[in-house]
């Protein structure tokens, strides 16, 4: 696996998914870079960590 910030994966990656339980993972500045039909989805177990509202 190569590791990269979410702000270079933004640029190439069209589905992402969260687990890791962490706040502020994804924000509104990486939602607007991601490409169009990009898929997010959050499968930790609390709400906060995409904070794209």
């Amino acid at each position: 696996y190569q590791v990269i910030t979410m702000t270079e994966a933004c640029k190439i990656i069209l589905i992402f998914v969260s687990a890791t339980d962490s706040t502020g993972l994804s924000c509104n500045k990486h939602m607007m870079k991601m490409r169009d039909m990009a898929m997010l989805c959050n499968n930790g177990y609390d709400q906060t960590e995409n904070d794209i509202a």
